[in-house]
């Protein structure tokens, strides 16, 4: 996923209630764009609760999206 599907998902969050209901029980992240910013750091696109609503932030990807990080991580 990149920034443009996440804001999709933001802005038509109300008409999708499968997706509301998942709203606190997970993180979606979008490493589809990554963002050298001015400070070097390189940042992706997130979706994340704020209240009841999901909203569209940037995540730092530290030192690197390694294998202990969100994207792409399996629980077993």
């Amino acid at each position: 996923l990149g920034y443009q599907h996440l804001a999709w998902l933001v802005e038509h969050q109300d008409e999708h209630p499968a997706f509301k209901a998942l709203l606190g029980q997970i993180y979606i992240d979008g490493p589809g764009l990554v963002v050298v910013v001015a400070s070097g750091d390189r940042v992706f696109p997130c979706l994340d609760r704020r209240g009841g609503r999901w909203y569209l932030y940037w995540a730092s990807s530290g030192d690197g999206l390694r294998r202990d990080g969100r994207i792409a991580v399996s629980g077993k």
